[in-house]
């Protein structure tokens, strides 16, 4: 993972490639010159833009994105029923699904996201049952509706599953995926030559630096792995330990930087 801006003290750090590694090879380039014109654009805008909003302005996600009620399920998707959203699964590594997130693409710097928990830390069930079957019942549309759109990263590779296990179906109106963009697959299409895990691309489209780091704890027997694939794989020991705040606002990141490469992944495309 590359790490991104880093700031603010007394000055904002953005790291780039070393000049002799983009002598020695080129294929690095793409990333270089996104480098340097996110320096000229935070010395211009004088801080951070490309960050979730409520972190932005008061330096944490909002308590209803992070715990929220029923009633908050609710409103969430009424307000973006069949509107594009980015998705995000964390699960143990017996792929019992712990929490999805779900982030609004189209307005994605100015809206804010929402992360709907199965179990809290330790394992137990985060809703009362009658709560439980509504919100499953919600969540199940948003991936069984073809004409709400979904993202996500790695998905077809590893999200779908989960969803499968539910005993859910995933379906979208692009052709047969699962998904209407999956932006491991959309990187690869565009730029090649570059790494596509999503902390790669994060640090290219965002200004969130290295939060993956944040709960990441690297299993050396690991190293070969993408990071992005699985929870196993992002060296997240055991999620069932990890504070809800801390993993729920590190899915709604995911989410955050999976509709910022994506757009951008679209745009490229178009």
């Amino acid at each position: 993972m590359r790490p991104t801006s880093l700031g603010p003290t007394e000055a904002f750090l953005v790291p780039t490639i070393h000049p002799a590694a983009l002598l020695r090879s080129m294929k690095m380039q793409a990333a270089v010159i996104s480098d340097l014109k996110k320096a000229v654009r935070i010395h211009k805008d004088g801080g951070l833009t490309y960050i979730p909003r409520m972190e932005r302005l008061h330096g944490a996600m909002p308590m209803w994105a992070t715990h929220p009620t029923l009633e908050d399920v609710v409103r969430f998707f009424g307000d973006y029923r069949r509107r594009r959203l980015a998705a995000d699964f964390e699960a143990t590594l017996r792929r019992v699904p712990w929490c999805v997130g779900f982030w609004p693409v189209d307005t994605w710097l100015e809206d804010q996201g929402i992360c709907v928990p199965f179990r809290s830390q330790g394992g137990a069930k985060y809703w009362a049952p009658d709560e439980e079957r509504e919100v499953l019942s919600i969540v199940r549309e948003v991936f069984e509706d073809p004409k709400w759109p979904v993202w996500g990263q790695n998905f077809a590779g590893y999200d779908v599953t989960l969803v499968r296990d539910l005993g859910w179906a995933c379906r979208s109106e692009v052709d047969d995926n699962p998904v209407e963009q999956d932006t491991m697959v959309s990187a690869h299409a565009v730029y090649p030559e570059l790494p596509q895990s999503l902390a790669f691309q994060s640090s290219r489209f965002t200004d969130m630096g290295p939060y993956k780091l944040e709960v990441k704890e690297r299993d050396k027997a690991l190293d070969d792995e993408d990071e992005d694939d699985t929870m196993q794989a992002t060296g997240i020991e055991n999620v069932a330990e990890i504070d809800d705040t801390k993993l729920r606002t590190y899915c709604l990141r995911d989410c955050f930087a999976t509709a910022g490469a994506g757009l951008h992944n679209e745009r490229m495309m178009a």
